[in-house]
């Protein structure tokens, strides 16, 4: 069992803050985390959250004087669990394929 204060360093480093972008500003916010499939990048979050089909941005550092430093990744794209008669049910799950070498702050 972790302590409160390993906690909150364990959700430090994984969760991924992220930027919904328009016109250069922030607009609204979201979590999510990385994870390495079959040597690809996947960054994933929630659908309630990105599903307006915004533009995000992962947050990757900060540099005083010139201010947040981003990664432009677009839009999400979501996952839902289908049938053969055609009904589909939202999972609300949004992903996006990022590069390996992408580093969060």
């Amino acid at each position: 069992m972790l302590s409160e204060q390993e906690f909150r360093t364990f959700l430090g480093l994984a969760s991924i803050p992220l930027r919904e972008m328009r016109d250069g500003f922030p607009v609204g916010i979201s979590s999510g985390c990385l994870i390495d499939y079959r040597g690809n990048h996947w960054l994933l979050a929630v659908e309630h959250s990105t599903g307006d089909m915004g533009h995000w941005a992962v947050e990757v550092g900060f540099e005083r004087g010139r201010g947040t430093q981003l990664y432009q990744i677009g839009p999400m794209n979501f996952v839902a669990r289908g049938n053969l008669s055609g009904v589909l049910q939202d999972l609300d799950m949004a992903y996006a394929r990022v590069p390996v070498d992408l580093q969060p702050r």
